[in-house]
């Protein structure tokens, strides 16, 4: 279902982090020229059987203050809600860190049991073929359904974080 820190086991996810089609964007997004790649994982939705991945902000999880965090999602083959598109929620970037709690699901420790209201912050598909890359921020609310459709979603995420964000360890 996923495997992390990819660029740790082959210099090829390393460069990859590195390319400059993301860097440069990323460097604009947060107008930093010193921004910090955290790594490579993989995401994989298997045909006819891929699990839902619950509502949850990245930041939950990586603990960065000020959020200023970015992943890029290469898909590796095309996505659709047939077989569990991402979703983000546009503008729930500036909701700030929502409150999460323990899944009790495999492989997802944390999730948001009451997502932001889908009328003030309305669901944004992130369909893509392969090759495209979507970003979005550390803070956004995102998901994806199963997958009960005959197509394998495989994708990397690439993340990244500005030189200003530091892990808040308290």
């Amino acid at each position: 279902k996923s495997a992390f820190r990819l660029h740790q086991h082959d210099a090829f996810f390393g460069e990859l982090c590195r390319s400059p089609r993301i860097t440069d964007f990323v460097k604009a997004f947060w107008d930093d020229e010193e921004i910090v790649h955290r790594g490579v994982s993989f995401f994989a939705k298997a045909a006819h059987s891929g699990s839902e991945t619950p509502a949850h902000q990245d930041n939950a999880f990586q603990y960065m203050d000020p959020p200023e965090g970015l992943t890029a999602t290469l898909a590796l083959d095309a996505s659709s809600k047939e077989n569990g598109v991402l979703c983000c929620l546009r503008g729930s970037h500036k909701l700030g860190l929502l409150s999460h709690e323990p899944s009790g699901l495999p492989g997802f420790s944390l999730w948001l049991p009451e997502p932001p209201d889908q009328n003030a912050y309305p669901e944004i598909e992130l369909a893509m073929l392969p090759g495209d890359v979507a970003f979005h921020a550390s803070n956004a609310v995102h998901y994806s359904g199963p997958n009960p459709s005959p197509n394998h979603r495989r994708q990397l995420g690439l993340g990244y974080f500005s030189s200003r964000a530091k892990r808040d360890e308290t």
